[in-house]
């Protein structure tokens, strides 16, 4: 056989191999980007949290799971900036979830809509919530004896969901990607001169897409081009 000839076998072969590669579905979805809602680790109540996203996702925590534990937060502002004083370096960035020994879902249990499907009763979450934040700092209190700071985060996130009889985390029911941007609130109280009662919120604020800033891009540079025709002598 010449270079370049396929015989009758060969290109029936190497046909069935493009058909059947364009046929292999896709195992993981694009990231959702998380647009609004919010993270909150607050002072003596444990959290909170809810997500809203493109595609119409959503998700919000609930606080009843028989397999769940409490969620897990190896990593918590609230007892790094409790305690400490104000000049003290303090990294905001947070993990929660990731690997458990004592439970097959650290990120408790929620309700919500993924990938257009909707989820009434609460099912069971695996995976792991990572905001990164900045080392910041800490301020003296203000005038009323507060701490208050606000800083960026960014982030990232990959949520597995079991039904809530699914004790061996056997059947998943939906596995999302989430990637996302906001801010970081934290508020302390001043206890003569040590903070404490420590509350950090991650609020999630919405980013353009890239489609939506070429566009703009292109319509900067018309209203200059437009601009400059006008500005020529005639």
């Amino acid at each position: 056989m010449t270079a370049g000839v396929l015989t009758p076998t060969l290109r029936v072969v190497a046909l069935t191999i493009v058909c059947s590669a364009s046929a292999v579905p896709r195992l993981w979805a694009d990231p959702v980007t998380v647009t609004s809602g919010a993270f909150n680790l607050e002072w003596g109540d444990g959290f909170f949290w809810g997500f809203h996203g493109t595609d119409g996702f959503g998700l919000s925590g609930v606080a009843v799971c028989p397999p769940c534990d409490v969620i897990k937060v190896p990593i918590n502002p609230q007892f790094v900036v409790a305690g400490s004083t104000p000049g003290t370096a303090v990294n905001l960035s947070a993990v929660a979830g990731g690997e458990s020994p004592s439970t097959r879902f650290p990120l408790g249990a929620a309700t919500g809509i993924i990938n257009g499907t909707e989820y009434s009763s609460p099912v069971a979450l695996a995976g792991t919530f990572r905001f990164d934040a900045p080392t910041i700092v800490l301020p003296s209190p203000n005038g009323r004896g507060e701490l208050r700071l606000n800083v960026p985060f960014e982030f990232n996130g990959q949520v597995t969901g079991y039904a809530a009889t699914d004790f061996d985390a056997r059947v998943p029911l939906f596995h999302v990607d989430l990637v996302g941007q906001g801010t970081a609130n934290v508020f302390a109280l001043d206890d003569k001169g040590v903070f404490t009662e420590t509350d950090v919120e991650y609020t999630f604020a919405a980013t353009p897409e890239p489609a939506t800033v070429g566009l703009l891009g292109f319509g900067l540079i018309g209203l200059v081009g437009r601009a400059l025709q006008r500005m020529r002598p005639v």
